[in-house]
């Protein structure tokens, strides 16, 4: 059994095969540097009110550039930031 490290989850395990030996691929999932299993990371503020507001932002800026699109939105969360801290 070889192992063999990816740094992103890329690869089909269903469609794809080991080079070397023509086996199943398995996922074992992120282990840190030391060996032992990665916790997942939690989720930051931006990246959620993104996930949260992207499709509204979109649908009132028809056309607008991906580039653009993250600037609004990222004015966006700094004033609903500022406005829940005062």
């Amino acid at each position: 059994q070889n192992t063999f490290g990816r740094h992103s989850d890329s690869v089909d395990v269903t469609r794809k095969a080991c080079g070397r030996c023509g086996g199943n691929l398995r996922k074992l999932g992120r282990f840190n540097k030391d060996g032992t299993p990665a916790k997942p990371r939690k989720v930051n503020g931006f990246a959620k009110f993104v996930k949260e507001n992207y499709k509204s932002v979109k649908e009132e800026n028809p056309g607008t550039p991906h580039r653009d699109m993250m600037k609004i939105l990222s004015a966006k969360y700094r004033e609903a930031k500022q406005a829940s801290q005062s």
